[in-house]
């Protein structure tokens, strides 16, 4: 009986400490707003792993969870997910509805639309900052708008990896919108 005790216990915090560690490390997170329908939902659940690049750099396309640095109605910052599309030196640029990236035409590979209304002068990324949209370019503050900007690279929370919810789009997420 004293062995089977031991051995539940030990059991039960082996698991406390398996789920503390997994909790630090990836999160549950809840997407508000349509800036990125229509590859991820209002009311959609990703994962985000929050130590994705603590040893890596982030990548063009990756899916990233920024700490706002403008205010909700509420007052309080809020956590936005977006696509990075301009990394370190990079050069952005919306012409002719389409989106640029260091001269090359990256609409289709970045943005789920096949225009991206208004145009907007080439940035070049600053070094430590990323620029980011939301997959619904239309309706995404992002990069493009003067308080959200480039951001720093310490700015990103966290990776979103795999969609949990709705059930019907349970996976992966990748870094292509289509």
């Amino acid at each position: 009986m004293g062995r089977w005790m031991r051995d539940a216990a030990l059991a039960i915090l082996l698991g406390a400490g398996v789920a503390v560690l997994l909790t630090a490390m990836v999160m549950p997170v809840c997407v508000k707003g349509i800036s990125m329908e229509p590859t991820i939902s209002s009311g959609s659940w990703v994962l985000v792993d929050k130590v994705a690049y603590s040893s890596s750099m982030p990548c063009r396309g990756d899916l990233v969870i920024i700490e706002n640095v403008v205010f909700t109605q509420e007052g309080e910052g809020a956590r936005l997910l977006k696509r990075i599309v301009g990394l370190p030196g990079d050069r952005v640029q919306i012409s002719g509805e389409r989106l640029f990236v260091n001269g090359e035409d990256k609409t289709e590979e970045l943005c789920a639309q096949e225009h991206i209304f208004g145009d907007m002068e080439t940035v070049i990324v600053e070094e430590g900052c990323i620029f980011v949209m939301g997959d619904n370019a239309d309706q995404s503050m992002d990069s493009r708008s003067e308080a959200i900007g480039q951001l720093p690279i310490e700015n990103i929370w966290g990776k979103a990896f795999f969609q949990v919810y709705p059930w019907k789009r349970f996976g992966p997420l990748g870094r292509s919108p289509a």
